[in-house]
């Protein structure tokens, strides 16, 4: 066992794993497996585990909101801007507004590119970018846990040590 400890690190790519829908009111949503992370005891009989993953999730909740502004100003940089105010309206109400100056969508909702291949190589960039969370990777006792699904365990790999193996 060595004594240097390995911190827990991601890349932004994870982000986009966690990321659900888009509320109505524009709220991050975040997928089912994630959310079922925040809202259970991972590691039912040992309390540090579940402290660390806690302090964990909330730097990754944090620096998701960083992603989500650098991300959003990509969209905004490349894609196509409204010329003038305006909104949708479908059976008397109103379904989207707009300012001048907004990034413009088709219909089915994506950006409206000036130039989808330089998003896309910046956005791979900032994909890459990899993130040290500042903590230790999460030690646990692998007869006790954790109790995850598989859908759970995709999000909790990088942030765990791995177990030491029997020799």
């Amino acid at each position: 066992m060595s004594g240097k400890k390995e911190t827990a690190k991601i890349k932004n790519n994870y982000f986009e794993q966690i990321m659900g829908p888009v509320r109505p009111d524009g709220a991050q949503m975040l997928t089912i497996h994630f959310q079922s992370i925040m809202d259970k005891r991972v590691f039912p009989e040992e309390y540090k585990p579940n402290y660390w993953l806690g302090r964990a999730v909330d730097k990754i909740l944090q620096e998701m909101k960083t992603y989500i502004k650098v991300r959003q100003d990509l969209i905004n940089q490349h894609a196509k801007k409204r010329e003038k105010d305006g909104k949708e309206v479908k059976d008397g109400k109103t379904v989207k507004e707009w300012k001048k100056g907004d990034p413009m969508s088709l219909p089915n909702g994506s950006p409206d590119w000036i130039d989808r291949d330089a998003f896309n190589k910046e956005f791979v960039e900032l994909q890459e970018i990899e993130i040290d969370l500042g903590i230790h990777r999460i030690e646990f006792d692998p007869d006790k846990g954790p109790d995850a699904t598989p859908g759970e365990m995709q999000f909790l790999i990088p942030l765990l040590k791995e177990p030491e193996q029997d020799q």
